[in-house]
């Protein structure tokens, strides 16, 4: 039996097209912050201070990572949203990459 995360097909797939956007789905909408607000831009930086915090857990510490992950890749835009939000991210977060 496998436990195959679609999440990270889909960056692999994105990596292997060299896409120039990915979009990660999720009822939540975007990432919550500690308050449970949605973010609207968060660096892979700022994920790890939440997964260490505890506010970034479970299947969203599995959505940020490959975020981080497809940036990396050379992805340039990475989005996480709900379905619904496909063409109007307003309340997605994008991961963006750290400021150096």
């Amino acid at each position: 039996l496998y436990n195959v995360n679609a999440d990270t097909i889909a960056l692999d797939i994105a990596a292997a097209i060299a896409a120039e956007e990915l979009i990660l789905l999720t009822e939540a909408g975007a990432v919550l912050d500690a308050n449970r607000q949605p973010i609207r831009r968060l660096t892979p930086e700022a994920a790890q201070k939440g997964v260490e915090a505890g506010w970034i857990a479970g299947g969203m510490n599995v959505k940020t990572d490959i975020g981080v992950w497809a940036l990396e890749k050379g992805i340039g835009s990475v989005w996480i949203a709900h379905p619904d939000a496909l063409m109007n991210r307003a309340n997605a977060t994008q991961i963006i990459p750290d400021r150096s």
